[in-house]
């Protein structure tokens, strides 16, 4: 019986794996709808990932319960994983929301999690196999339906209302997933080289390829073209030393040059077709016409990469004409120098997992807004290391570098002591993706989207199963550090330590290219197996296997409230451009009421109240906004307006002047502030707010007719004369304006007959 449930939960984690793997970069909005964009998928994959890896972790649980011998794999990983999630824990001191450090820990746990039960569900290098395929079948479709919206077309059941062109509302989101994945089918198909499969490959790699080079992902470029030089450096060291066999045999001699052939004719068909464009014939077209576009495009794209020249000089000694919206690498550029401002201000520890977007707003710089545009709210540095930095501290950042070097060392160590080339080619595979992921991170945010983040940590189980399955069937052994063997060696003789971990007894290896009949004796040593858990320790551990079954089996339902409160506030979000305030109102209610501590939610709901003249209301849910995000300037500025039509104008003072200190370019804050020193007869800071309106926004109308109002009432006519002035020229049939020109005649008129 308990051999049967075992198998079945074997299964049930391979059908997991399988559905995770085709349905995250599948699992679209359908439909059509208005002001979408990138985040409408980010939701709903996150919790869908989160869903996966809790019934992964309550299957692999019954399948511990029904093994007669508990124990985990030892791979290099788990030391920095745990020093990483230390930190993670740790940040939580530091955050200014620790609800949005919750949400962030929670995609972290379910990574982990995947990470941890598919490196110990591997068996078999087939299985390493079937896993690899259904990866690389993804993404080939995903480029394949990329490349057709690329040349303009869609499927009507699916249009995704996408800015520019991608199937995930965003081209460089599905840019570094497929990037990711095109070094692994690549190496795959030079690891089955004179096989049938290896043709498959190679025409995924080729199918993907072509996406990545169409779709103008700038960072995938960067990214592949790094960890291309730096494999090929690696692989001609390997060579050098005769420790990596590429190239020694007549086969591989043979692969390599069908490599160069299909490689040097792909030039010339490119140089060829773009040769017959010019014919006058074939010129009008359609597909030679979008054919040309795509290549021109593609050219200047190469024209941003001279504003990177700009990275290290100062702001404000950048020239206003290379700062303008739409290009993206000066956007990074300026994000990048504040988010400096801000871990120089957080040196130690940061700010705290998922805290980014809130302690960042105060940073914000005038160059950075009119990059970015005045209403947009920056939630990611584009640079993952800097935001691990500014997020977790140098420690933060050091851990998840251990990561990485922990990753390259796995693969160096496959390389270097296996002797089945296949080993070796799968490894630097997996090595080249981790290298393009990693090298994409300075660019841009793959890790906090969904496809790629996934698919890297997926793609890090299987290399940890893989690694461990090759030490285990080829008796690759590696020398232990002789303080690690020490302390190791001094932990194990403890008498509590004696009892938990149970080291190997000598087994069989064969090699992989022995025969039975040389079958030998090896030692495996417990540093580099398995850890065996005592038989003392199984019972109590069933309680827990109760536990985390019922949780990966009743927990969906929260998983997915915020899937719950993200339609329901976007939905909230399309009632209140209508005007529809009492139903976005009830539909902001909902969404609170599967993410009470939301900010967005609240300022949304307050903002509905105010709308409606309930300001009691609106006050309370505004300043609650406002205590889980202090930084908000248009929660502040909404707050200001809110209290102004309450008559609490000292308050509304306090908060304009909030707005105005955390977004500087909001010039309708400014504005407002200055009436509110007008008010309180605070004349010239109220005259002082007007012209900083006026700087920020020179074709504000309110701001004009202000200070024309304000000058002229303190009898400063001829100070005024100019502003109202141009509020005519603005707005000539203005009530407010004419009266204000009847004054200002009848006050010259006056001082005429004195």
């Amino acid at each position: 019986m308990k051999k049967n449930l075992q198998l079945a939960a074997d299964k049930v984690i391979q059908l997991i794996i399988v559905l995770a793997i085709v349905c995250v970069p599948l699992f679209y909005w359908i439909g059509k709808g208005e002001g979408y964009f990138f985040s409408i998928y980010d939701v709903y994959k996150e919790v869908l990932v989160q869903s996966a890896a809790v019934l992964l972790l309550a299957a692999y649980a019954l399948k511990l319960w029904c093994s007669e011998n508990v124990s985990f794999r030892k791979v290099p990983l788990w030391l920095p994983f745990i020093g990483f999630f230390i930190i993670l824990l740790i940040s939580f001191t530091q955050m200014i929301n620790p609800y949005e450090g919750f949400v962030f820990l929670k995609r972290w746990i379910a990574h982990y999690i995947i990470v941890f039960v598919v490196a110990h569900h591997l068996r078999t290098r087939e299985q390493l196999g079937y896993y690899i395929n259904w990866i690389i079948v993804m993404g080939v479709l995903m480029s394949v339906y990329a490349l057709i919206q690329i040349w303009g077309y869609d499927f009507p059941f699916l249009v995704q209302n996408f800015v520019g062109n991608a199937t995930d509302g965003n081209p460089n989101f599905t840019g570094e997933y497929i990037g990711m994945l095109f070094p692994l089918a690549l190496w795959r198909g030079i690891a089955f080289a004179g096989k049938k499969r290896a043709f498959y490959y190679y025409a995924a790699a080729v199918v993907m390829g072509f996406f990545i080079l169409l779709n103008k992902t700038k960072e995938v470029w960067i990214g592949l073209s790094l960890s291309t030089i730096t494999v090929m450096i690696y692989a001609l060291v390997m060579y050098a030393t005769n420790t990596f066999s590429l190239g020694l045999s007549r086969e591989q001699k043979t692969l390599f040059r069908t490599i160069v052939r299909i490689t040097a004719g792909m030039v010339i068909a490119v140089f060829a077709f773009s040769l017959l464009t010019y014919l006058p014939v074939l010129r009008k077209n359609h597909v030679i016409r979008k054919y040309n576009d795509i290549i021109h495009g593609f050219i200047s794209e190469f024209a941003q990469f001279r504003t990177a020249t700009l990275l290290f000089t100062p702001q404000d000694k950048i020239p206003d004409d290379e700062i303008h919206r739409g290009d993206t690498t000066m956007q990074r550029i300026i994000i990048w120098q504040n988010t400096l401002k801000l871990i120089r201000a957080h040196p130690l520890l940061g700010v705290g997992l998922g805290n980014f977007k809130i302690a960042y707003q105060p940073y914000r710089t005038r160059r950075e807004q009119k990059a970015t545009g005045p209403d947009v709210f920056v939630r990611r540095s584009h640079n993952e290391y800097l935001q691990l930095l500014a997020e977790l501290g140098p420690f933060g950042l050091l851990l998840f570098f251990m990561i990485q070097f922990s990753l390259y060392l796995m693969a160096h160590r496959l390389v270097t002591c296996s002797s089945a080339f296949r080993v070796q080619a799968t490894s630097i595979g997996f090595m080249m993706s981790f290298m393009t992921m990693f090298g994409m991170a300075p660019f841009g945010f793959p890790l906090q989207t969904p496809n790629p983040f996934f698919t890297l940590w997926l793609l890090v189980g299987l290399f940890a199963g893989y690694y461990w399955l090759v030490w285990y069937e080829e008796g690759v052994r590696f020398e232990t550090p002789k303080f690690l063997s020490y302390m190791r060696t001094f932990a194990l003789e403890r008498p509590w330590a004696r009892g938990l971990v149970k080291p190997f007894e000598a087994v069989e290896i064969v090699p992989e290219n022995g025969s039975p009949k040389k079958k030998k004796k090896q030692a495996i040593d417990t540093a580099d197996g398995v850890y065996s858990v005592s038989q003392r320790i199984r019972p109590f551990l069933i309680p827990l296997y109760i536990l985390v079954i019922a949780a990966g089996i009743f927990l969906h339902p929260w998983i997915w409230e915020p899937a719950q409160a993200f339609y329901y506030r976007q939905f909230g979000q399309a009632l209140q451009r209508m005007g529809l305030h009492k139903k976005a109102a009830i539909l902001f209610k909902k969404s609170l009421t599967y993410e009470p501590l939301s900010w967005e939610s609240h300022f949304l709901l307050g903002n509905e109240y105010a709308a409606m003249n309930e300001f009691d209301d609106a006050v309370r849910e505004q300043e609650f906004s406002l205590k889980l995000n202090p930084y908000h300037a248009k929660a502040h500025y909404n707050l200001g307006n809110t209290l102004n039509k309450m008559n609490r104008f000292d308050e509304a003072i306090k908060h304009y002047e909030l707005a105005c200190r955390y977004d500087n370019m909001l010039h309708q804050a400014y504005c407002n502030l200055g009436a509110m020193y007008f008010q309180t007869k605070q004349y010239e800071k109220s005259i002082a707010a007007y012209k900083e309106s006026l700087r920020v926004n020179p074709n504000f109308f309110s701001a004009y007719y202000n200070i024309a109002y304000a000058l002229i009432g303190l009898g400063r006519i001829r100070e005024g004369l100019p502003y109202l002035q141009r509020a005519q020229q603005m707005q000539p049939r203005n009530e407010k304006v004419v009266k204000l020109e009847k004054r200002v005649r009848a006050i010259i008129e006056q001082a005429r007959k004195k």
